[in-house]
């Protein structure tokens, strides 16, 4: 007999913090001031060094800029999670994947007491929210793939259908069924 296989997708967005958008403000500055610099100084023998620092902080900007931008994608596939971030909408970069089924420990809200037991551990931490202080943050405690077998801590944003699916899998681990 073959069971129906499960498959729970989404997508966090997380915006950029006011600082980061100030520091591209600053890059943007900081390239509009070199290329005056060129066009004033044309014909003396500070241009090299002001093309040179434009297309620096251009350079800088475009990657910085990248990376402000991010996206989560968990995917729950038969109790296996996969987190992957995705940088400035284009470049996806896989995370980490655990195994619920074998290697989940506890799964509880961010403040709940059953997490307050592994707040003093010193665990690979993965930060996969989207920073916005009213989304509802769970944390997950178990050992990832390709970790070397050590136990992680992942804070992300489960849907409600997802935690479900995490009950399901393993009801003894997952604190949280009550409110859901």
């Amino acid at each position: 007999m073959r069971t129906q296989d499960t498959f729970f997708t989404e997508t966090i967005t997380r915006e950029p913090t006011k600082g980061q958008i100030y520091f591209s403000y600053f890059l943007y500055a900081m390239m509009f001031i070199s290329a005056a610099a060129i066009l004033l100084a044309f014909s003396l023998f500070g241009v090299p060094f002001a093309f040179v620092a434009a297309v620096v902080f251009y350079v800088i900007h475009f990657f910085y800029k990248r990376n402000i931008y991010l996206d989560f994608d968990y995917a729950l596939t038969n109790g296996e999670l996969d987190i992957a971030k995705v940088l400035g909408g284009e470049k996806r970069k896989h995370l980490l994947t655990v195994n619920c089924r074998e290697s989940l420990e506890c799964l509880a809200p961010l403040n709940s007491d059953e997490i307050k037991h592994y707040e003093d551990m010193r665990l690979k931490t993965y930060d996969c929210t989207s920073l916005d202080e009213k989304a509802a943050v769970y944390c997950l405690i178990a050992k990832a793939e390709g970790d070397n077998g050590e136990k992680i801590r992942l804070y992300f944003e489960p849907s409600r259908d997802m935690l479900r699916e995490f009950h399901r899998i393993s009801p003894r681990n997952v604190k949280i069924i009550d409110n859901v």
